[in-house]
């Protein structure tokens, strides 16, 4: 048995925000329009995608 914890599945933005950038845009229900304000809401841009941070 697999054990994830909420962060393995889901992204802090503010930690791994290329990581929850690329979950967001990579959800294909998900219109534009509500992808904006998701990543409006944690302060990322819709049409710039940030830089992967080296762990």
């Amino acid at each position: 048995m697999i054990n994830q914890t909420k962060s393995d599945l889901f992204p802090d933005p503010f930690d791994e925000p290329n990581r929850y950038w690329h979950m967001i845009m990579n959800c294909p229900v998900t219109k534009e329009w509500q992808k904006r304000k998701q990543l409006k809401a944690v302060g990322l841009d819709f049409d710039i995608e940030p830089e992967e941070i080296a762990a």
